[in-house]
């Protein structure tokens, strides 16, 4: 039993440390802006994304799930023919809003 316990302890921290969500090639070029940067731009859509904030009991690096929904982000952008988001919310309990824009 303890080395059951063992076990599970050892997977639930190993999977804090990994990060899930990856950023598609073509969404690499998606700049992160601020207001300031987006003045001039269409603004297109606003999305909501979320990723587990949680393993089992354990919770995740608040650096690693903020990387996550930035990835999330900028994916969505992609799909919607944005090239800047602009975050709209900070990160809570593994969700972030972002607001898409075209600027060029």
């Amino acid at each position: 039993m303890k080395n059951l316990l063992l076990l599970v302890a050892a997977i639930s921290l190993i999977g804090t440390a990994c990060t899930w969500v990856k950023v598609e090639e073509d969404a690499q070029d998606i700049v992160v802006g601020t207001e300031a940067n987006v003045r001039g731009c269409e603004r297109l859509s606003e999305t909501n994304v979320q990723v587990a904030d949680k393993v089992g009991p354990v919770n995740r690096s608040r650096d690693k799930v903020a990387q996550e929904l930035l990835n999330l982000g900028r994916n969505e952008a992609l799909r919607m023919g944005a090239d800047t988001i602009v975050p709209t919310s900070e990160p809570n309990e593994g969700r972030q809003s972002f607001a898409m824009y075209r600027c060029q």
